[in-house]
């Protein structure tokens, strides 16, 4: 939440967020807040005193609910979690009810903190690089794995107009498929 929450504020430029807003966020994650269940469970099993508030985090739209309330959104508010994609299907969304008019402007986008059980995951399929990342070189043997937050903040006509922040970029189109011909083969 802690890295959604510095993420997404520094997202919303000059617009002024209040009740009367018609301002969404939707966020998206892989595991939520696994990497806290994960601490608890640890300790449980290592007969250690653990805080059961953990728990409370694990749920994906923990993070959501936390960073919409920091930032005083209270209309819609989503979270989004469909693996690797999920931060692309938070801004095909927001940007779908922008064009729909269902809202002025939207905070899209997504954080994640690392979690044995991805790392795990991707290592059992054998896809995890140990060595630093190195996108584009020809010796890399996998991905690497991090965690991170990015939003934007996608705007109307209307919201742009008041916000009066630059336009950096336009959504133009998008698209979504479903053509994987196994469930974790790459």
């Amino acid at each position: 939440s802690l890295l959604g929450i510095l993420a997404a504020r520094q997202t919303i430029g000059k617009l002024k967020i209040t009740p009367q807003s018609n301002c969404g966020f939707i966020s998206s994650t892989s595991v939520g807040g696994m990497d806290r269940s994960e601490i608890y469970y640890k300790d449980i099993f290592n007969n250690k005193d653990s805080d059961i508030q953990l728990l409370k985090t694990h749920d994906c739209a923990d993070s959501s609910e936390v960073i919409a309330n920091y930032l005083g959104i209270k209309g819609f508010v989503s979270t989004i979690s469909t693996a690797c994609s999920s931060g692309v299907n938070a801004i095909m969304l927001g940007a779908r009810m922008i064009e729909q008019g269902l809202l002025d402007s939207v905070i899209v986008g997504g954080v994640d903190a690392l979690a044995d059980f991805t790392i795990n995951g991707f290592k059992s399929l054998k896809i995890y690089d140990t060595e630093w990342c190195r996108p584009m070189d020809d010796t890399r043997v996998g991905l690497n794995l991090g965690e991170a937050g990015g939003f934007l903040l996608l705007e109307s006509d209307k919201s742009i107009a008041e916000s009066e922040n630059e336009i950096l970029a336009e959504v133009v189109g998008y698209a979504n498929a479903n053509d994987a011909y196994h469930q974790t083969a790459s």
